[in-house]
C-alpha cells in the first residue's frame, strides 16, 4: 500500500481530512511504521480490499468497511490501530489471536513511534481540546467549553451522502 492510498484509508476511517492527518507530521512515519509490523504483503492485500470498495452510495461503501475492514479477523485490528495511531499518537500491540493467526515482521508492542507523536495527536483538536498535559490552551481555557473542532470528512461531503436518510 503506497503511502498516498493510506492517508485516504485512514482519512476515511478517521473521518479527519487528509489536510489535518498529514499536518501531523507523522503520516508517513504511521505508514512505514505499519508496513514494518504487518509487512508491504498484508497492507498490499488490505489496498486491493479497500480500492475494491463500492462507490455506489453512502450506506453500502459503510456497511463494506464495516465487513471487510473493521471486522475482518485480520484487517480489523490492523484498521483499528491505524485509527488509533492517528488520534493518539501510539502503536497498541496487535492481539495476540492476530499473532497465531498471521504474521508480524517486527517486534510488535504497544509504542508512540516518536517521542512527539503525542503531541501532535488528533483526538484532542477533534473534540476541540488539547492533548492532555500538552499545548496548555492558556490561564483558565478549562473555564470555558471548546469551541475549535476539527472538521470531520463528512461534513465536507454532499448531505444526500453524510445523512442518506434524509433523502
Amino acid at each position: 500500500m503506497d503511502s498516498d492510498l493510506f492517508l485516504k484509508m485512514s482519512e476515511e476511517l478517521c473521518c479527519i481530512p487528509a489536510f489535518y492527518l498529514k499536518g501531523t507530521g507523522y503520516a508517513s512515519v504511521y505508514h512505514d511504521k505499519a508496513e514494518k509490523i504487518v509487512g508491504k504483503d498484508l497492507l498490499d492485500r488490505l489496498s486491493a480490499v479497500y480500492a475494491g470498495l463500492p462507490n455506489c452510495c453512502h450506506r453500502a461503501r459503510k456497511d463494506a468497511i464495516l465487513a471487510k475492514l473493521l471486522n475482518d479477523p485480520e484487517f480489523g485490528p490492523v484498521v483499528r490501530n491505524v485509527m488509533k495511531i492517528f488520534f493518539l499518537g501510539v502503536w497498541n500491540k496487535l492481539p495476540p489471536q492476530w499473532h497465531q493467526s498471521y504474521k508480524a515482521f517486527d517486534d510488535d508492542e504497544t509504542c508512540i513511534p516518536d517521542p512527539n507523536a503525542y503531541v501532535q495527536s488528533l483526538l484532542g483538536p477533534a473534540v476541540g481540546a488539547h492533548p492532555a498535559g500538552a499545548k496548555p490552551t492558556g490561564h483558565q481555557s478549562w473555564a470555558d467549553p471548546p469551541t475549535i473542532y476539527l472538521p470531520f470528512a463528512e461534513e465536507t461531503a454532499p448531505l444526500e451522502c453524510a445523512h442518506p436518510e434524509r433523502h
